[in-house]
């Protein structure tokens, strides 16, 4: 969640190089870093507004470590297929 995470930064987490870490994804995941991490964060805000519906994608966007809402809106609309509104809609029906 954490805030202009890069490939680098993960890379030098884990003692090791960019090429593997980007590799690895592409391999075990079928995606990039930025739609790993994309995922990631779209499936912690998921979670987190299942345990308080109350939540906004503003706040969102902070929480999981989005710089802009309309990063965090275009990254829920490509994992979900859907705008965040509308699932949130659906999930409280």
């Amino acid at each position: 969640m954490q805030k202009n995470l890069r490939v680098d930064d993960v890379a030098s987490f884990v003692c090791t190089n960019r090429t593997y870490i980007s590799r690895i994804l592409k391999e075990q995941y079928n995606c990039s870093f930025w739609t790993f991490i994309n995922r990631k964060r779209i499936d912690y805000a998921k979670e987190q507004v299942s345990q308080n519906p109350a939540l906004t994608a503003e706040t969102l966007t902070e929480m999981c470590g989005f710089s802009h809402s309309s990063a965090f809106s275009r990254a829920f609309r490509q994992c979900e297929g859907i705008t965040f509104r509308e699932w949130q809609r659906r999930l409280f029906v």
